[in-house]
């Protein structure tokens, strides 16, 4: 579930609630409303709702109600920017009510941002709740030990997100979703498992995962997951003035006896720095821009496959910085007049040094023409 059934924190955030201060909760603000079910309109009771701040996404301690036998509920909390996200939590079934942000968002970055002002009292965030199906399983490690807090996303056949849960204490998760065909992920923060889709399928290999049906109002279990651990592979992508990149993604490419097995990705972060996670092996690494404006580039310089450095990744060896320093397509008419000037360009030779000549000559200029000519 996306709040943990084993909630032992609820009755020390509500002591800690009745005995603060009447000053305190003066400087506080208010949210009420109420929850019930979308097509009955029946209220629901005992339901959870809690609140995230908005830029963290950590569940606030004091930000959390229960609803009351109509359904209504009333939370006072610190002036801030929240996520607001409801859920039915029992100890003695699961619930096929689907959980959800407050304007009917199952994903929490989309949800939408209420802000709360000191005395101020907002009303009317409520939640229609509608039924649907359940998708149940446990996330082992290799070992088979259970892994706590694993994120399980459920995404439609199109790869649009549907749904998300963690595991909880015992590794087991609780993803609902309105009845449909969905593919699910395994993913942890933080930790060195490689993600994969169900049941052993590498992130980028969506249309190989297995297809699971789920009917509304049904539990469909069984669903484990067995993540291995991985290695930290990290880089930083930059241009030839050494400026950081984004809207690039890293491509992993593993290779095997018969030739190359599964691709893995990792997006490059504003800051032009990625993180990935691997299964140790050999791989050929590169880096594809998503907006074309950059020429795709193998580890090491090289813009063929043939050309490209193969990297060993393992536990036991120190892997180096994966680098990257992109070429421009705007570079190459630089190239192209200082050359015609007989000058050596200011930039740094080595991304343009294609046949490895230790100089800057023709023979890249063609064949990087070349390479474009082939994109």
């Amino acid at each position: 579930m996306l709040f943990s059934k084993n909630i032992h924190i609820i009755p020390a955030v509500f002591m800690c609630i009745l005995t603060c201060s009447y000053s305190w909760a003066q400087s506080n603000g208010t949210i009420s409303g109420s929850v019930y079910e979308e097509i009955s309109k029946t209220p629901i009771s005992k339901a959870f709702v809690v609140c995230y701040d908005y830029d963290t996404d950590e569940a606030v301690q004091d930000g959390i109600g229960i609803t009351q036998d109509d359904g209504s509920y009333v939370i006072d909390i610190p002036p801030g920017n929240y996520r607001i996200l409801v859920e039915i939590d029992t100890d003695t079934s699961i619930s096929m009510l689907i959980p959800e942000y407050f304007d009917d968002e199952v994903h929490a970055y989309y949800a939408k941002k209420i802000t709360v002002s000191t005395g101020q009292t907002i009303n009317h965030i409520d939640f229609p709740l509608s039924v649907g199906g359940v998708i149940a399983g446990t996330v082992y490690d290799q070992n088979q030990n259970p892994i706590i807090h694993a994120k399980i996303e459920a995404y439609d056949e199109n790869g649009v997100f549907k749904g998300y849960a963690h595991s909880l204490e015992d590794g087991s998760y609780y993803v609902h979703v309105p009845g449909g065909q969905y593919k699910i992920l395994a993913s942890t923060k933080d930790r060195d498992y490689v993600s994969i889709f169900y049941p052993n399928i590498p992130m980028a290999y969506l249309s190989d995962a297995k297809t699971i049906t789920v009917n509304d109002e049904h539990v469909h279990g069984g669903y484990d997951f067995y993540l291995v651990k991985g290695v930290t592979v990290q880089g930083l992508v930059t241009n030839l003035n050494q400026e950081p990149l984004s809207a690039m993604r890293l491509w992993a490419l593993q290779l095997l006896t018969s030739g190359i097995g599964y691709q893995y990705y990792s997006d490059v972060q504003v800051d032009g720095r990625f993180v990935i996670q691997l299964p140790p092996g050999y791989y050929i690494f590169y880096v594809e821009d998503l907006k074309k404006e950059y020429m795709d580039q193998f580890y090491m310089n090289a813009y063929d496959i043939m050309n490209a450095t193969q990297a060993y990744v393992s536990h036991e060896t120190e892997l180096p910085a994966i680098d990257f320093t992109m070429l421009h397509f705007s570079d190459i008419i630089v190239m192209l007049q200082c050359l015609s000037a007989h000058q050596m360009p200011e930039l740094h030779l080595k991304p343009l040094d294609i046949n490895a000549n230790n100089r800057l000559d023709m023979g890249d200029v063609l064949t990087i023409f070349q390479l474009m000519s082939l994109d």
